[in-house]
């Protein structure tokens, strides 16, 4: 093990020698010349110490003049259009028609469904085109009705009293006097 990291440390130590001197790569941005005296006892170069000298190079000079006013008088632009449009997710009580949410049980123009326009005079009550009634009265699918009052759509469209009962302030109650039921 201890071996393996010895070699390793070698190899890191080339690979910086040959990245600081310039050694195979086709140039010489730096050159390394043997220090004698210290560190070698031999005198030759391959276990000695090197001093490395980078070699100065003047930057490049740009040959073409650079402008300083660098915006045209005339600018020409072709137009360019960019449709970013995200995906219309909508609730659970509403319908996506003509891409944006609405809510069918009341839009006038998508009543029920989409694109489904209520004919003039009537208004979209829980997704059916019905006529639009007076103060007071509510629409119902069969007309319209004061549902504080009649039997047959008491409280509620729809909602009819069961025999012998009347329609008082939207419930169905038993009359003060009993009433005759023809069978």
């Amino acid at each position: 093990m201890g071996a393996a990291l010895v070699v390793l440390g070698l190899i890191v130590i080339s690979g910086m020698y040959f990245l600081l001197t310039g050694f195979g790569t086709g140039g010489s941005p730096a050159t390394a010349s043997p220090v004698t005296g210290t560190g070698n006892p031999l005198g030759d170069s391959q276990n000695g110490s090197y001093v490395i000298v980078e070699n100065e190079e003047p930057l490049p000079v740009a040959t073409t003049p650079v402008s300083t006013n660098a915006v045209p008088s005339t600018l020409t632009t072709s137009p360019t259009t960019y449709q970013t449009t995200k995906p219309v997710v909508c609730a659970a009580d509403r319908m996506k028609c003509d891409n944006r949410c609405v809510d069918v049980r009341y839009s006038s123009s998508h009543c029920g469904y989409c694109n489904n326009t209520c004919p003039e005079g009537q208004s979209c009550m829980n997704g059916h085109c019905q006529i639009a009634c007076s103060l007071g009265e509510t629409s119902c699918i069969d007309g319209c009705y004061d549902t504080l009052t009649d039997p047959d759509h008491c409280g509620s469209c729809l909602n009819n009293c069961p025999a012998g009962l009347l329609c008082r302030y939207g419930q169905c109650t038993a009359p003060a006097t009993p009433i005759a039921i023809t069978v």
